[in-house]
């Protein structure tokens, strides 16, 4: 079996060693991973890995909903010049949370101009949504690029629309813990689904094997290799 993690940051893995780290993980048959960063200062890192391990990250790049407001305001010329000098570079992770009462509204300007510059280039992306399904749903009506929704944990119409859209539904383990979950993987195409651990935030890259056991057990076969395959139609600009 072979796998791509299509959501971790590399970045904010405390590490030593970090060749021993990308050696344990293709050992569990980890192949690939994308590296997605948060905010500027995590876009050199993102790149950096990529460059030392070209065969084996893909950088993401881009500005979280939470940092938005922190920005400086070349961030997007920074962006941009980015994307051009690094041609496999993602864009992400961007998009819109309202938790804890954050203003989804003063965050719609950053993500519509990451989005711009995704269809410009011609780049994946990597969306953020909680708490504003409906307003990311909108924002990202008219995307040519694909795009992929981490972390999704929603329902089967949610799923359906997203779907619709041009997007992948990015699950981690917690997918398996949602209520929604067997209604979901009934009502979409298998192809539609990437795989991801969110490390360090929310699992362990080794996660995505347990994950991947749940996933095969619902469909009653091994599909692992699937899930590889979308992961490069994805990262290929597929939709």
């Amino acid at each position: 079996m072979q796998f791509m993690d299509s959501h971790i940051h590399l970045q904010d893995i405390k590490l030593i060693h970090a060749t021993d780290f990308i050696f344990q993980a293709r050992q569990l048959g980890i192949k690939k991973f994308i590296c997605v960063s948060a905010q500027e200062e995590d876009w050199l890192w993102a790149l950096g890995w990529a460059k030392c391990f070209p065969d084996k990250v893909i950088p993401a790049i881009g500005l979280h909903p939470w940092y938005a407001a922190q920005c400086p305001k070349n961030w997007e010329e920074c962006l941009e010049g980015l994307l051009q000098a690094h041609p496999k570079a993602l864009v992400g992770e961007c998009g819109l949370d309202g938790a804890k009462g954050r203003d989804v509204s003063g965050q719609l300007p950053f993500f519509e101009k990451q989005i711009m510059l995704a269809e410009k280039y011609h780049r994946p992306l990597l969306i953020h949504s909680v708490h504003a399904v409906r307003e990311t749903l909108s924002a990202l009506n008219s995307v040519k690029t694909p795009f992929v929704w981490h972390s999704f944990a929603g329902s089967a119409e949610t799923a359906a629309q997203i779907i619709k859209q041009g997007g992948y539904l990015g699950v981690n383990l917690g997918f398996l813990k949602s209520k929604h979950w067997k209604n979901v993987l009934k009502s979409i195409d298998v192809c539609n689904i990437l795989l991801e651990s969110d490390a360090p935030y929310q699992y362990s890259p080794e996660s995505i094997l347990e994950l991947c056991t749940g996933l095969n057990n619902f469909y009653g076969k091994d599909i692992s290799e699937i899930f590889y395959q979308n992961s490069l139609r994805f990262i290929n600009g597929g939709k």
